[in-house]
């Protein structure tokens, strides 16, 4: 049944879905190779599409890893893992064609952490590449990024430098940071999704100022248990995409991922369809 204030959505919104072993908790495309990545327990699951049209899936385990974020830094894929002995930034480079492989990995924290946001915030100069930034434990930290590395490494000596704490009180705006934030920055706007209010909140890091919140499509369709859990953004020749990720409990998990047209109005302003999705394919 959908919501009153919802239509169904047009044959321009398209879905995802992969199917894993456990929830997914994390999200992001790579452009350059038409590729979807999503976390789930220790395990990435990558669906490329290839050059032919056809499409390609595989996947990475990562032993001792407990995955709760993606986040790309040019070419380069990173993931930050919250367990289940200590807190690492693992590195990850494309091997072969569609296949992903391990180049680095770093302690961060000794023990295990709840992760419910990983970013990558390129510099606002150019004196330095960027850093990303961790909600970890309910507190956002900033971290240096390791230089690029095409061998294996323990971390050492380019270990990724604790730079400063974020103040929590500017993004919270009024809410509580928890499980159901995630955070991407995408063209300098970073942009914050508040699975409660079914929002994405839009904003300038450099002066700490909220840009837009963008409402987003209902979830509630055929399991009215469902939020949205993470997001990632795309742009390609002629329009800008909006790729939405929910979880389907039941058994086999399917990690569903929606993918919406939008319309921008300024940088950090735009729109998504008023639509009611579920977590059936349209077809």
């Amino acid at each position: 049944v959908l919501h009153e204030a919802y239509e169904v959505c047009p044959k321009e919104v398209t879905s995802t879905k992969l199917l894993i072993h456990e929830k997914p908790s994390a999200l992001a495309v790579d452009s350059k190779r038409h590729a979807f990545l999503m976390t789930s327990g220790d395990t990435i699951h990558v669906q490329l599409t290839n050059d032919d049209g056809s499409i390609s899936n595989s996947l990475l385990r990562i032993n001792q890893s407990r995955l709760q974020g993606l986040s790309m830094v040019g070419d380069r894929l990173f993931g930050v893992s919250g367990g289940p002995e200590r807190t690492e930034l693992i590195e990850m480079a494309w091997w072969g064609t569609n296949k992903l492989r391990i180049v680095g990995r770093w302690t961060l924290e000794g023990s295990r952490s709840q992760i419910d946001g990983f970013s990558f915030v390129p510099s606002a100069d150019s004196t330095t590449t960027g850093s990303f930034y961790i909600n970890m434990n309910s507190s956002i930290t900033t971290y240096s990024v390791p230089a690029a590395t095409d061998e294996e490494a323990s971390g050492e000596p380019d270990h990724p430098l604790r730079l400063k704490h974020l103040n929590m009180k500017v993004l919270a705006h009024g809410t509580t940071m928890g499980d159901d934030m995630a955070m991407v920055t995408f063209e300098g706007i970073t942009y914050i999704l508040k699975s409660e209010e079914n929002v994405l909140e839009a904003w300038n890091l450099t002066d700490g100022t909220l840009v837009s919140e963008i409402a987003l499509p209902a979830t509630a369709g055929d399991n009215p248990m469902m939020t949205w859990t993470d997001f990632a953004l795309e742009r390609t020749t002629d329009a800008l995409l909006l790729h939405m990720m929910m979880a389907n409990d039941s058994s086999p998990v399917e990690g569903n991922i929606w993918s919406f047209p939008a319309l921008e109005e300024q940088s950090g302003v735009f729109s998504v369809p008023k639509c009611q999705v579920g977590t059936t394919s349209m077809n």
